[in-house]
């Protein structure tokens, strides 16, 4: 199985990003192959090829984590991968509560390491993921788009999309199919308040 770790978006967030794609694409800046609708998600660790005997002790060792409650995000404006250089991904990037976003992800790499995934070497730097250009696109395009560097949210910004609430985040199956892939999830590991919540 093919798998990773996620947060899914709620409606309104996945119709902000599709808006987002329509404005770079009326530009027609180059070949971009943009992520269906349903399969827009912000990932938290990506595993690859799990044997199917390992998904059990992958999922227990994953409800073991100190998971932090949940918290709010928001889509803030664009962000462009890699940052020199011919653009491949183009993203939009991530504000609100990012420090238990980060905890979170940590909490994932630290307990996939226990049974045996090790952590990804690169940092981590949340994004929602909108286009891959394979041929890339052209690097200016970087000075167009209004970007922000993730957690810094400013009021009345129209590039902001929907602020969502993260309660759960799933293990999800990603199937290869030549018309793109098909995600599935595996399994659900919810987000609790704890007792020093208010």
């Amino acid at each position: 199985m093919r798998l990773f770790f996620a947060a899914e978006l709620p409606e309104d967030v996945r119709g902000h990003l599709l808006r987002l794609r329509d404005e770079l694409e009326r530009h027609q800046y180059g070949r971009v192959k943009w992520e269906r609708p349903e399969n827009l998600h912000l990932t938290l660790k990506f595993l690859g090829e799990v044997p199917d005997a390992d998904v059990p002790a992958l999922c227990e060792a994953v409800k073991q984590v100190a998971a932090p409650a949940p918290f709010r995000l928001q889509p803030d404006g664009w962000v462009f991968f890699p940052e020199r250089g011919p653009v491949r991904i183009v993203a939009a990037g991530v504000g609100g509560d990012t420090g238990r976003l980060i905890l979170l992800q940590r909490a994932v790499e630290s307990a996939c390491e226990a049974v045996g995934y090790p952590r990804d070497a690169r940092a981590y730097h949340p994004h929602l993921t909108i286009g891959r250009a394979k041929d890339g696109l052209p690097h200016h395009i970087r000075g167009k788009y209004w970007q922000r560097p993730s957690g810094q949210i400013p009021s009345g910004s129209d590039e902001l999309g929907p602020a969502f609430d993260v309660n759960e985040f799933v293990l999800m199956e990603s199937l290869l199919r030549p018309e793109g892939p098909l995600y599935t999830p595996v399994a659900r590991f919810p987000l609790t308040p704890t007792d020093a919540e208010p």
